[in-house]
């Protein structure tokens, strides 16, 4: 039995995991819900003829089996209705051996019905060392940077735009001529590319800052629109193709047979709208319609959008990639973290706080790939004018946070987060994830930068000049709590050996943060969690001396003697 003793990984109950391969039929991993699974890991390739499943005696469960060589991607290997199990196990034998290093056993279905848990008592298999070289599980998605995409896509330097605080104007980001091809793109796929010869584009402020407007009027015998920002000509494009054209495009469908002469405009059509914010969708929206959207689907979508004058989109898109890579900062793995992830028609209620994990876990081609699509819809909202309106955080957080990020968090010097940690109850037969108090002294620590180990970031405002101290690698012996003031000669912590560190030491970085204000160098810092303010690490190219401008690096030993 290549499976015993080996280990194993589950997205619930992860302690009684071992269970599944200990030997003993009468012993068995149970999960709440289902579907839920436990993968076994081999250790090594191995090329299987045959797998065994035994699952309780005391009821019918339905189950899959699927295999894999890297632990991430999985193929099915077998397919159980819910049935009985036999008294000696189900054996699964494989004409064709299969190479597989990781098997995954998911409880589909029990007999018991709504409320009955997952459950699974004995997973063997049975085989020869294979020859195929092991693939590791991977430890990191390797997601590319915002600022990184937004380069390599659009040759737009993201960094060259930040203030001294890290942020900048998303506006920035694009031009006229930028806007005018987003509006001509939606034509050529509206009517198509020759219609564009119709039609003259002006980007003009409005009167009133706070109201958009169009007009549409004849110029050189084309007709000319005019707005205040990408959003405003579409509309009135919609304006034209409707009330002139006799064109009509909605959600579902568009009939778009264009008369053979342009109609002409008679005099200025003009309209100011009253309404600043033109909003669309909820939650149950995104999960109930439009949950496998792509690229056309959405792209269509925007193009209604842009046509009727939304300017502004709930965007869930890619949430699922911003928690998992949250969580690893509190010592979750990529798939423990995806634990906490619903499956892909589940993800309103999972963001509502109403469950977790339920139809998961997401692939990590999904989350690369949303990341993108996520990217590539809101870089085209901004450059019309529509602002995608993203997710916040309301406190939910993964049932099992108050025990994984327990030692991360104390490390830090926080208080024990498991005390902070209010249970919601049930909604629907679920259990709510957990809310995490506003009185944590942890709340707005990001868990940034990890290599740091435990460490201090204090500022200090000198001769009109604000500085940030970092203090990394300490002990875990802290003296000063977050917010607290500290005077000369203080002891801050013990020198420790933490983070990425060959031996005990305090590693101090020094940032000059010129005229900023210390609430805003707080704010900046809870937001991202950056102790070096956006300077980087290991590097002299963003020095004071090679900047000249801030936030720059300064050389610690220009002030340490």
């Amino acid at each position: 039995n290549l499976a015993y003793g080996k280990p194993t990984r589950t997205t619930t109950n992860s302690s009684f995991a071992g269970l599944v391969n200990d030997g003993d039929r009468n012993t068995s991993w149970s999960g709440e819900d289902y579907p839920k699974y436990v993968d076994v890991d081999l250790m090594d390739n191995y090329d299987l003829s045959a797998v065994k499943v035994y699952m309780p005696e005391d009821a019918q469960y339905a189950y899959t089996v699927y295999t894999s060589t890297d632990g991430v991607h999985f193929d099915r290997l077998h397919e159980s209705p819910k049935k009985e199990s036999e008294p000696d196990g189900d054996l699964i034998t494989l004409e064709t051996p299969v190479t597989a290093r990781v098997i995954r056993v998911s409880c589909m279905a029990n007999s018991k019905g709504e409320g009955a848990n997952s459950r699974i008592s004995e997973i063997r298999a049975y085989g020869t060392k294979s020859e195929v070289p092991v693939t590791e599980t991977r430890t990191d998605l390797n997601l590319q940077s915002y600022d990184d995409w937004m380069q390599e896509n659009y040759g737009v330097d993201v960094e060259s735009l930040k203030d001294e605080t890290g942020h900048y104007d998303v506006n920035d980001t694009f031009t006229d001529e930028d806007v005018y091809s987003e509006v001509r793109d939606l034509i050529t796929r509206v009517l198509g590319e020759e219609y564009n010869d119709w039609f003259t584009l002006e980007l003009a402020p409005s009167e009133n800052p706070d109201a958009d407007y169009y007009e549409l009027s004849m110029q050189d015998g084309k007709v000319h629109i005019k707005g205040n920002e990408g959003l405003s000509l579409t509309s009135a494009l919609n304006h034209y193709l409707k009330y002139c054209c006799n064109v009509h495009v909605s959600q579902q469908t568009m009939q778009t047979a264009m008369p053979a002469e342009m109609p002409v405009i008679e005099g200025t059509v003009r309209k100011d709208s009253p309404y600043e914010v033109r909003y669309a969708y909820n939650y149950c929206t995104l999960s109930y319609t439009m949950p496998f959207w792509g690229y056309d689907e959405w792209q269509r979508e925007l193009d209604w959008f842009a046509l009727n004058g939304v300017n502004l989109i709930l965007d869930t898109t890619a949430t699922e990639a911003l928690w998992v890579e949250y969580l690893q900062n509190y010592g979750y793995t990529i798939d423990e973290a995806k634990a906490f992830v619903c499956g892909y028609s589940y993800k309103a209620w999972w963001l509502m706080g109403n469950l977790e994990g339920y139809g998961g876990p997401v692939s990590d081609e999904w989350i690369k790939d949303t990341v993108q699509m996520a990217r590539v819809n809101q870089r085209r909202m901004h450059v019309l004018g529509m602002q995608p309106c993203l997710q916040g955080f309301m406190g939910a957080m993964p049932e099992n946070f108050g025990s994984m990020a327990k030692q991360v968090l104390l490390d830090k010097g926080f208080d024990n987060v498991a005390d902070y940690m209010v249970e919601q109850g049930d909604w629907s037969g679920f259990t709510r994830p957990p809310i995490l108090k506003t009185t944590y002294d942890g709340w707005n620590w990001s868990g940034y930068p990890a290599g740091s180990g435990n460490c201090i970031e204090m500022l200090a405002q000198v001769g009109g000049t604000l500085y940030a101290i970092s203090f990394a690698h300490l002990s875990n012996t802290f003296y000063v709590s977050a917010g607290q003031t500290v005077m000369q000669g203080q002891v801050l912590a013990l020198t420790g050996n933490s983070g990425n560190s060959s031996g005990a030491h305090t590693h101090i970085e020094i940032y000059n943060l010129g005229s900023m204000s210390m609430s805003d160098a707080v704010a900046r810092f809870q937001a991202g969690g950056d102790t070096a303010f956006g300077t980087g690490w290991g590097t002299t190219s963003t020095a004071c001396e090679a900047t000249g401008k801030s936030p720059c690096r300064e050389r610690p030993e220009k002030f340490f003697s």
